[in-house]
């Protein structure tokens, strides 16, 4: 949430400073405040890649999580049918429909 939160903001930050740059840093010809907002335009970038690859990184996590709790309950489901159903189906085709149907997802 926090993250998310600081992402808008920078995502918001970048206009308003390109904003003072145009209607107050280069109408005075001040070199100084120009200097500043254009570090401050900087700094806003490097933040918003960071924070972009922190959410990358995050969901990622997440999602190969839930993928491996899905091969876990799915495993372990298979490891309770009877015998009945593996003599009747071949292992090698719901093993290759196992891993096909998880890694599509």
């Amino acid at each position: 949430m926090l993250l998310m939160m600081v992402a808008s903001t920078t995502g918001l930050t970048g206009p308003f400073l390109l904003r003072a740059i145009i209607d107050k840093a280069l109408p005075r010809h001040d070199l100084r405040l120009l200097v500043w907002l254009v570090a401050g335009m900087v700094v806003v970038a490097f933040l918003s890649a960071a924070i972009g690859a922190c959410q990358v990184i995050l969901s990622s996590r997440i999602g190969q999580a839930i993928l491996h709790d899905l091969r876990v309950r799915l495993y372990s489901h298979l490891q309770s049918l009877s015998l009945r159903f593996f003599t009747g189906a071949r292992v090698g085709e719901v093993q290759s429909r196992i891993a096909s149907d998880i890694d599509g997802l």
